[in-house]
């Protein structure tokens, strides 16, 4: 129940603060990722991109990480090849007190 309530505050804390908890840039066939603040991209769950034509990609086996300053063991940033097509980016972030699952449309030429 604590810990409930603890990943309760900080979701609201979150929605609070009105910063996500990562910037995006899309490119014609990449994504980076980069977290903000105390968030990290969480290493033990599926990053992948699921087309709008219904073609699913495991993107973490070929992504490029680069580790948090403030803690090496983590990642920080990642840069992702992805079909130039319209879909959606699965991944996840996680602080010390939450983690999010984020599925973000991306629309492609």
């Amino acid at each position: 129940m604590r810990r409930q309530v603890r990943q309760l505050s900080a979701l609201l804390l979150l929605l609070a603060c009105a910063r996500a908890p990562y910037t995006l840039d899309a490119g014609v066939d990449f994504v980076d990722v980069t977290t903000n603040g105390a968030f990290h991209l969480n290493a033990d769950y599926p990053v992948n991109f699921k087309a709008d034509d219904g073609e699913r990609i495991d993107v973490k086996s070929s992504m490029t990480t680069l580790p948090c300053q403030s803690d090496p063991e983590q990642w920080c940033a990642a840069h992702m090849s992805v079909p130039n097509k319209a879909g959606v980016l699965a991944f996840s972030v996680c602080s010390k007190d939450v983690c999010n699952i984020e599925k973000v449309p991306l629309s492609r030429r």
